[in-house]
């Protein structure tokens, strides 16, 4: 029925919302599958699906699922919507972010560029998913280090946030503290670092994976720059956190553990 599977929507992104990535995939695929069957895939609701259950495959590392969805889903968005259309421009966005994460950085860069300008061109400076497009494209330019175009883009997103009075997000903060690092400017980077570590406990909880990456990379940095005390107690409560939200064979907990490993060497 309707109610039910609306239900079992509603559970998946409430899982995914509290960073249950593995409670939330079984409910998120088996929605989309329904909507699909119901509507077809050329349909908003079927979009939306596609939306929520690709972030959970981020979340839990089946990036090459999520590759596949979105690449499908693009396709038809293209051909029904246009290439100038906000659901479009979003799988655009998302695909660019999972190949980000697949560290295929030359399939990332065109995607995300070209969210970029149309989003540019339609919505302006002044609006978030602008604003968004432009910290993904800094990130990029962070990790293909290209650091004084990544700096400038990224303080740019920052500046444009400020000026709107949106509170800048957690991918921001922590993006323009990793490029800092990148730098060896340790104390940008702690500077960022922290503030994005309080913006995730404000808007996430202390339970949440955001928060535990926050003070993941804060403990890093401080591990790269020889304050091992304050490393290590913000190091092992990451990886208490993420071995909770993901369990000990994730690729979060081991890259956690990496980083203890790192500390202790």
């Amino acid at each position: 029925t309707k109610l039910f599977t609306n239900y079992i929507n509603k559970i998946g992104v409430e899982y995914a919302q509290k960073g249950k990535g593995v409670n939330a995939y079984p409910f998120l695929d088996r929605y989309k599958r329904h909507i699909e069957k119901k509507y077809g895939k050329a349909h908003e609701y079927y979009y939306r699906a596609v939306h929520n259950l690709q972030l959970v495959l981020e979340d839990i590392g089946k990036l090459k699922e999520a590759e596949q969805i979105l690449k499908e889903v693009m396709e038809i968005q293209r051909d029904s919507l246009g290439e100038e259309h906000p659901i479009y421009l979003r799988t655009v966005n998302s695909l660019a972010g999972v190949y980000f994460y697949m560290n295929n950085y030359i399939l990332a860069q065109p995607l995300a560029e070209e969210a970029l300008r149309i989003r540019k061109k339609k919505i302006g400076e002044n609006h978030p998913d602008y604003i968004n497009s432009l910290t993904n494209l800094g990130l990029l330019l962070t990790e293909l280090g290209r650091f004084t175009e990544a700096e400038e883009t990224l303080l740019k997103a920052l500046e444009l946030f400020c000026k709107n009075e949106i509170s800048a997000s957690w991918s921001l903060l922590n993006s323009i503290g990793s490029l800092y690092w990148d730098l060896g400017v340790f104390k940008q980077a702690e500077f960022y670092f922290q503030k994005a570590l309080d913006l995730a406990e404000q808007k996430y909880g202390k339970e949440h994976p955001n928060y535990a990456r926050a003070i993941g990379n804060l403990g890093a940095v401080y591990s790269d720059f020889g304050l091992n005390d304050k490393a290590e107690t913000l190091l092992l409560k990451a990886n208490e956190l993420l071995e909770v939200s993901y369990g000990e064979d994730s690729p979060q907990f081991w890259n956690s553990l990496n980083s203890l490993g790192v500390l202790y060497k």
